[in-house]
């Protein structure tokens, strides 16, 4: 090839990729209205059906649910000769669809390699699983009474009783009200009834066809492969081979556990992400019980990095924390003379939200559901403050159900409120509901720009009503009636708002409604992967 076929070859390459990228940018914004209106009016509608046994289901996890299962009975029937060979088709089919909830051990790695948040993992987990058990079903109704009769030897066909019972042993552990009571003991469970459904599918199907046979044994190596990965990544984050663990402080913060864990090395943490907290000297069982946590508050120092983790305790593992926690709330460097503990983690794990071009962004927590809202407003303000965000207001609505979960969160609080400081101006406003009489900034002891509303938060209002006070006019810097915000009017002013929920599902159904209410692409709502069941 000459020099001037290699140069005409160039040439026209760059022209064909900025060709491309134009058309591309062009279909972005032909099909942008179209997406919008999908992820509003259906992936982000409330439940039609909430049941304590199968959970909560809207018209979008229906419609997705009834989509995969149809086209995995279509795969399956599609030009076979009779119902038969339609069974041996749909084991195969069942095969692929363990492969996609086997990925590894945990779910929080697999949404970290898939690029995707917690909560799609999980309707991915869920809906996979669906389908595997009613395909499986039809292959075993349909081929049970073509085989021979049945023997306790160690044949193909024991196996597959052997899959169907750990399956079904997996799906009755899943029931809500049988997990709630020790989850840890559920989810131990749930892993040894896969290992042991995946290892009798792959004796099951041996001698059979080479699709099968070629998938069970990827499955199997991709969750061995699984496993080896969490190893090693738990290995390197923690630098146990010369740098030493990570120890952990535990404190009282009112009625909550404030748990501080300094890092032997600087860690990479993005507003809400998550570890998984293991504490080996807790107890026996410990050593096998990991948790996550979301980070309340990082601070890098020359030895690592500090994290704060505020914890609601309520039984076993959390219960231990607040048995062995000090009487004070650390707020400087005493807290080293703590009694410590090895501590083993992993991540920081999940999807940070990007809120850095956003003007308006509005925070929206019930409960602890604050605790997944406070690394964004530490981000907010110490962007605005370095120039790299372009939020103009931040408003903060937290429905209190406890004076214990105010006392819990003073401290945080304060400190933002403490950093929200910038020539005799702020950005953050915060606005507290409570159900109990005589609460306060002087009760909780918290600043004078918290204001506090008793009653229930009238959210449809707090979304819908246009008051007096506007938020486009520079020069206000207060609002002197949070029930006459709305988000509307940040859209009319050309501000891009995004409102982002972490709180119980009626308070999350009724911000849907409001935001749908006010659909626009300058209004984005986002609910995060933590999200409170009270």
């Amino acid at each position: 090839m000459s020099a001037v076929e290699i140069y005409a070859i160039v040439i026209g390459s760059i022209i064909v990729i900025r060709i491309c990228s134009h058309l591309f940018a062009k279909c972005q914004e032909l099909f942008q209205g179209p997406a919008f209106w999908l992820t509003n009016h259906l992936t982000r509608t409330n439940s039609i059906f909430e049941s304590k046994w199968l959970g909560s289901w809207s018209w979008w996890s229906v419609l997705v649910q009834s989509v995969l299962i149809g086209t995995n009975l279509f795969v399956a029937c599609y030009r076979s000769l009779d119902i038969a060979t339609a069974a041996r088709r749909a084991g195969e089919v069942a095969l692929v669809n363990m492969g996609l909830f086997c990925l590894g051990p945990h779910l929080a790695f697999q949404a970290d390699c898939l690029q995707v948040s917690l909560t799609k993992i999980k309707s991915i987990h869920r809906g996979t699983t669906w389908s595997f058990i009613i395909i499986t079903t039809f292959h075993i109704v349909v081929l049970k009474p073509t085989q021979p009769v049945f023997t306790t030897k160690l044949s193909k066909q024991l196996y597959g009783v052997i899959a169907a019972l750990a399956v079904a042993g997996i799906l009755i552990s899943s029931i809500r009200p049988l997990r709630r009571p020790s989850y840890e003991i559920f989810l131990r469970i749930h892993q040894l009834l896969s290992v042991a459904a995946l290892y009798a599918v792959w004796s099951h199907v041996r001698g059979s066809s080479i699709f099968a046979q070629y998938c069970s044994t990827a499955v199997i190596a991709c969750l061995g492969l699984g496993v080896v990965a969490q190893i090693f990544h738990v290995l390197w984050i923690n630098r146990m081979f010369y740098r030493g663990l990570s120890r952990s402080r535990i404190f009282r913060a009112g009625h909550a556990v404030c748990l501080v864990v300094d890092t032997p090395t600087p860690l990479r943490l993005r507003p809400g992400q998550y570890i998984n907290l293991t504490i080996p000297g807790l107890s026996f069982c410990s050593l096998f019980q990991s948790h996550p946590f979301y980070v309340s508050f990082a601070q890098d120092h020359e030895r690592g990095t500090r994290l704060e983790l505020m914890i609601e305790p309520r039984c076993g593992w959390t219960s231990k924390l607040l048995r062995r926690a000090q009487a004070q709330h650390p707020a400087g460097d005493h807290a080293l003379s703590a009694n410590s503990y090895l501590t083993l983690f992993s991540g920081p794990h999940g999807r940070s939200i990007g809120v850095e071009n956003y003007g308006v962004v509005i925070l929206v927590a019930s409960g602890w559901g604050l605790m997944a809202q406070m690394p964004y407003l530490q981000a907010l303000i110490r962007g605005f403050h370095n120039g790299t965000v372009k939020a103009q207001r931040i408003y903060l609505f937290w429905q209190l159900n406890t004076v214990a979960d105010g006392a819990a969160a003073r401290d945080l609080l304060n400190r933002a409120l403490l950093d929200d400081t910038f020539d005799n101006a702020y950005i953050l406003s915060i606005s507290i509901y409570h159900l109990h009489d005589r609460i306060g900034a002087e009760e909780l002891r918290l600043g004078r720009r918290v204001t506090f509303y008793e009653g229930a938060a009238s959210w449809e209002s707090l979304i819908h009503n246009t008051g007096a006070w506007r938020p486009s006019r520079p020069d206000d810097h207060t609002c002197r009636n949070v029930a006459d915000f709305n988000p509307s009017a940040f859209v009319a002013s050309g501000r891009r708002t995004i409102v982002m929920v972490s709180a119980a599902e009626p308070i999350r159904g009724r911000v849907r409604d409001a935001c749908q209410q006010h659909c626009s692409a300058q209004l984005q709502l986002v609910e995060l992967d933590y999200q409170p069941q009270e």
